[in-house]
């Protein structure tokens, strides 16, 4: 981690530092002070980053992570996922400090994570097996610290060739209507072409052929993130 917090834990009365171990401890509890999240010990424009060790290179299909949850003594510190890039590298921390991106990048979520939930990040499919997984806060998010308190990778399955489920849509809100109803397991992204009026489900859950993705300027990709609000 860039930096660490210390705080007492709740529960047992023993003074903790909020590092990078705790949130691959397998315990999903938003809880701060019960001890089983990460927090960085820096504000506003500064690193504010965590790296985990995944043990040995390992390829990444898709992220989960827990977001804490409100504190009566600090209602805003649950605020402090936001805009967060999740990326991949081979070199850890302790050797070279991530710089903000300057890595490979699995995805990007945009905005802020609800309060006490569970989300998930599709990785991109082109990236290869990298050892380590990185959590950044944007630069000057909310008031700049990173805190969470699960973070859980997952391999792809299976190697599949885009799979998925097209049919017509004059607007975009047609794709985000089917794709909510299938779910994320059914649906983890979309393309949809407005002169062709086409939408196209993806379902990559299993994983993908590991290759380039083709743009075309006639269709857009969207990411699909699922909260779990109250369910962790």
């Amino acid at each position: 981690m860039s930096s660490a917090y210390s705080f007492v834990n709740s529960l047992t009365i023993v003074k903790f530092f909020a590092v990078a171990a705790l949130t691959v401890d397998g315990i999903r509890d938003p809880t701060f002070f019960h001890g089983h999240c990460a927090h960085t010990n820096e504000r506003d424009f500064a690193k504010n980053w965590v790296q985990v060790d995944m043990g040995k290179d390992r390829y990444v299909d898709y992220i989960a992570l827990v977001s804490r949850d409100v504190e009566v003594l600090c209602i805003i510190c649950a605020q402090r996922l936001t805009n967060f890039t999740i990326g991949l590298t081979s070199t850890s921390a302790t050797v070279v400090s991530p710089v903000r991106d300057q890595y490979p990048m699995c995805g990007r979520y945009r905005g802020n994570v609800p309060i006490a939930t569970r989300v998930t990040l599709q990785c991109n499919a082109n990236l290869p097996a990298y050892r380590y997984i990185i959590v950044h806060q944007a630069v000057g998010a909310y008031n700049g610290y990173l805190g969470f308190c699960e973070l859980e990778a997952y391999e792809p399955l299976a190697q599949m060739i885009f799979p998925f489920k097209q049919f017509p849509a004059v607007r975009l809100a047609f794709c985000v209507g089917r794709c909510m109803q299938l779910g994320e397991v059914e649906c983890d992204s979309f393309n949809f072409n407005q002169q062709l009026g086409v939408c196209q489900l993806n379902r990559h859950r299993n994983g993908y052929q590991i290759g380039e993705l083709l743009p075309n300027v006639r269709w857009e990709f969207w990411n699909v993130n699922y909260h779990y609000i109250g369910n962790i």
